[in-house]
């Protein structure tokens, strides 16, 4: 968008220049000076003819790129243009030469038109409700640019992103943001919006000085209307970039998410206090992995992923030779995602509580309010029973409320990257991707675990890698490159140092009571990555638990979600439950159907994705719903 601001110098320079001509004066007496003063008159106009259909074919252009862009034609279909397949000329170019002729064509018409005396200048009179309509007008112009602009980010840069996802990065606060993504964003949407909007406000002043005399109507009515109509017309425009947001996202999910009740909580709901737990006599220790973007989809297609070679091979060995995984085929597989689940702290909290995490206008996640104080979770449930609970993240645990959850749901201590920092394990300047890579996450793990089985109490350890996070995930410099592209580099390099984490595990002696959960805290949103997959496959949540004291009734063709791991994670840990159900949740190694079994996963994720009263006021705690009872 730098190119219409060139051209916007190259206006204004053409303008004093032409200016600075003198015009034809009928004084002159000397005919040689008429005539030289008819030359350089005569200059002038070509000149600034000349400089008016370049400024005007680059806003047309701009323009002309934007709105197919809007209408969502991506630069590869933009090939309809060029009318068959293999023609020589790149899109780009057609749409610059249509814009160039299109545009000449209104320059020699505007023209004309204005020699003829059908547009002429406008006066300056001054007028308070003309200059208020005149900027009603143009914030919501720049308001609706700026909104389609965004919902055009978001599926550039998130992919398949659900209204969950939008609502709750809107109302979380910046801090430990990976830059990059807002970098992205200042880029695909500041940059190019405050354009755009720049060039529509110099064209509505410059509107603004002429009028069309013959073209609309004579008489068009009084001056009120004329205000009122630009208006209308503006918030016509913001309704369309919300729209166009709208349509990004889905507009049945969008309308369900806000304006659609659900009863799935009222009818299916197990509210965990009520459940009776029996804990076996030698508690378990806990080791609970999440592992970034982590799904079924990197292993090879004969082990049932979508890989024409594995990406896996550490955990494939795992789960074939000692780990149980609960899967949705008859290969390995995983668990379906849900609306509400899809981002890590939903990811997170549907597995250690059994319920999605849904936004709500008068919960800021920790901040003001207590995190979810109706959810009761597996942090808690072990933090009463004496375990002594650790949260290690390479991150800002403080990103999108992760540290609030976990400390008011459990106590746990927190060692992050800023905990890293005071305790000199990285420079105080140092900062790469979200904090520090997984390299040096599993090494301090590897003491922080080590200092837990020290004390004389069963511990819970939870841990989160972030190098496979989008967009590509984090090359770092010891990162072998063996495919052709970073992503699937980044994702074999995890796997590699998750082996040697579980190596060194298995080498501990506390590692026979110890119960390990490795899961995906959510499907990746990486934008290009998954073009290529089959498009039957479905996408599942990869994970597999070690040293279960429980055996599994059957592990294979299981249709779940990842908020059944959390009671069988207790399960796993020989917590016996009565019902085998916890919040949404389901046991897995029962023989008990989940509530995607019982009554289909689409049905559950729909009725996941309208408002729930029940939500709100038993497990939000914090909407308008508990204010209006009040």
């Amino acid at each position: 968008m730098i190119f219409p601001l060139v051209l916007f110098g190259l206006f204004v320079a053409g303008y004093c220049y032409c200016r600075s001509i003198p015009d034809l004066k009928r004084e002159s007496v000397n005919r040689s000076e008429k005539v030289e003063q008819l030359k350089m008159a005569q200059g002038k106009r070509i000149t600034w003819s000349i400089f008016k259909g370049v400024i005007f074919s680059g806003i047309a252009t701009s323009l002309t790129l934007v709105l197919v862009r809007f209408f969502g034609y991506p630069y590869s279909k933009a090939l309809f243009l060029t009318l068959k397949r293999g023609y020589p000329f790149r899109p780009t170019y057609v749409l610059l030469t249509l814009s160039l002729i299109i545009t000449l064509l209104l320059v020699v018409l505007f023209e004309d038109r204005r020699a003829s005396g059908k547009i002429r200048r406008r006066d300056s009179n001054f007028s308070i409700f003309n200059t208020v309509t005149h900027t009603i007008a143009v914030l919501l112009v720049v308001c609706s640019i700026f909104i389609a602009y965004s919902g055009g980010w978001l599926v550039f840069n998130f992919g398949g992103v659900s209204i969950d996802q939008v609502v709750y990065a809107i109302v979380q606060p910046l801090s430990g943001t990976d830059p990059e993504q807002i970098k992205t964003f200042i880029k695909l949407v500041v940059i190019p919006g405050a354009a755009l909007s720049y060039l529509l406000i110099v064209g509505v002043i410059v509107l603004h000085r002429y009028k069309f005399t013959r073209l609309v109507l004579p008489n068009f009515g009084p001056r009120a209307i004329i205000y009122t109509a630009r208006v209308i017309g503006a918030f016509a425009i913001l309704g369309f970039g919300v729209f166009y947001s709208v349509s990004k996202l889905g507009y049945q999910e969008v309308k369900a998410y806000f304006f659609e009740n659900s009863t799935l909580f009222n009818d299916y709901y197990v509210e965990p206090t009520t459940v009776a737990l029996e804990f076996p006599d030698k508690p378990k220790n806990l080791i609970y992995i999440f592992l970034e973007s982590m799904e079924t989809t990197y292993l090879s297609t004969e082990l049932g992923g979508q890989q024409p070679e594995n990406l896996l091979p550490n955990l494939t060995k795992v789960i074939q030779e000692e780990g149980i995984n609960f899967s949705n085929n008859d290969l390995i597989g995983g668990a379906y995602q849900t609306t509400g689940t899809g981002f890590t702290v939903g990811g997170m909290v549907a597995q250690t509580a059994g319920v999605p995490l849904n936004f709500s206008d008068h919960n800021t996640y920790g901040k003001t309010v207590p995190f979810l104080p109706g959810a009761y979770s597996l942090g808690e449930i072990l933090n009463k029973q004496g375990y002594n609970q650790r949260l290690f993240f390479g991150s800002g645990a403080d990103f999108a409320g992760r540290d609030k959850y976990f400390t008011q749901h459990g106590d746990y201590k927190i060692e992050d990257y800023y905990y890293a920092k005071e305790e000199g394990w990285i420079p105080e300047d140092y900062h790469v991707w979200w904090g520090y890579e997984d390299e040096k996450l599993f090494e301090f793990a590897k003491a922080s675990v080590a200092e837990l089985n020290q004390e004389e109490k069963p511990f819970n350890f939870t841990m989160l890698t972030a190098d496979t996070h989008f967009e590509d995930g984090y090359l770092s410099e010891n990162n072998p490159q063996e495919f052709g592209d970073q992503y699937s580099n980044v994702i074999a390099f995890s796997d590699q140092q998750l082996g040697d984490f579980l190596n060194w595990l298995k080498e501990q002696p506390f590692y026979e009571d110890t119960v390990v959960v490795i899961s995906g805290d959510h499907l990746s949103m990486d934008r290009d990555y998954f073009n290529s997959i089959a498009p039957d496959y479905k996408r599942s949540v990869l994970n597999l638990i070690l040293n279960s004291e429980t055996e599994a009734v059957t592990t294979t063709n299981r249709t779940y979600t990842t908020m059944d791991l959390y009671p069988t994670t207790l399960a796993a840990m020989g917590i016996k439950i009565t019902g085998d159900r916890m919040g949404l949740g389901t046991n897995l190694f029962s023989d008990k159907p989940t509530l995607s079994e019982e009554i289909g996963y689409d049905t559950l994720n729909d009725e996941l994705g309208k408002r729930s009263n029940y939500y709100d006021l038993k497990i939000m705690k914090g909407t308008n719903f508990e204010l209006l009872q009040e």
